[in-house]
């Protein structure tokens, strides 16, 4: 969901699907606060992240990852 709301947040309020994945395309490793790997995104490359974490809410602590990295094959 960082991701998107970043993504938004850079098309600004003219909002079209054009603008939105251009904003998209300039994400270069963007770190989404604590909820993943950073991620990148450009003409070629559609797929943020290659795998990612299993994580838990915890009150208090916010996201906790309770796996280690899952790689996508």
């Amino acid at each position: 969901a960082s991701v998107l709301v970043e993504g938004l947040r850079r098309a600004g309020r003219d909002l079209n699907r054009e603008r939105f994945v251009k904003s998209l395309e300039s994400l270069n490793k963007y770190d989404p606060q604590g909820y993943g790997p950073a991620v990148s995104f450009g003409p070629d490359r559609r797929a943020g992240a290659r795998g990612g974490y299993v994580v838990e809410l915890e009150r208090g602590r916010g996201l906790v990852p309770v796996s280690g990295w899952i790689a996508l094959d």
